[in-house]
């Protein structure tokens, strides 16, 4: 009998743009030179045209892809990968603003983060994502003008295959498709309407910035 990978979806994290904590607001992390050479991977583009495919059917305006955004997606879903977690906040601590900022996304605008685990195809992790409520209200947020994407692979891990996109308000050094004819290819099938809602379990906890960690599994 063929093993079955799980799948695993952590719900959305909407995060604020000035970090506020109780009694003050987190210091600035020292700020790494922004990695100029993210481009997105055939499956990260894919993903990129199902989400401004997505909003364009709502009459939203599409996203652009951004160099810091798309180094700290890959950065997320290598280390989510290679670390065997999966949560919004790194096991050494590091958040997704801090994350931004240390590959030179620092503006004070909204930013968020989609994270998945457990589908190779981008097809499939946008379905996980559009069926749930607070990743498709990321998706769709009228405040981003810009995503990063990144996808990694781990075998020796229970989930493969690791997702992150993470979303920003300004478009800071426009990036491209690794292979620019990427942007173009067509899905293999289309996809499934929108049906019945994903019950989703979740559990969480509330960071000192006052967001929240939620992970969550089909229910």
């Amino acid at each position: 009998m063929p093993s079955v990978s799980p799948r695993l979806l952590a719900a959305a994290l909407p995060l604020v743009a000035l970090w506020p904590v109780v009694g003050g607001y987190v210091p600035a992390l020292a700020i790494q030179a922004p990695d100029e050479t993210y481009c997105a991977a055939p499956a990260e583009a894919a993903m990129l045209g199902l989400i401004n495919d997505f909003r364009a059917g709502r009459g939203l305006d599409p996203l652009g892809l951004s160099g810091p955004l798309g180094a700290a997606a890959t950065h997320k879903s290598e280390e989510m990968a290679s670390e065997e977690y999966f949560s919004h906040v790194a096991p050494d601590g590091v958040t997704p603003r801090e994350l931004l900022a240390e590959h030179g996304y620092e503006h004070n605008t909204a930013t968020g983060e989609n994270i998945a685990a457990g589908q190779e195809r981008a097809e499939d992790t946008f379905l996980q994502w559009r069926e749930s409520p607070s990743h498709r209200e990321l998706m769709l947020d009228e405040a981003f003008e810009a995503v990063g994407i990144g996808r990694a692979y781990n075998v020796e891990t229970a989930y493969d295959w690791y997702w992150t996109a993470e979303f920003g308000g300004v478009l800071a050094e426009p990036a491209q498709p690794c292979d620019a004819s990427s942007a173009a290819t067509p899905i293999a099938a289309p996809l499934p309407a929108e049906a019945v809602p994903v019950r989703l379990i979740c559990d969480g906890v509330r960071l000192p910035d006052g967001s929240y960690d939620l992970t969550c599994e089909p229910g």
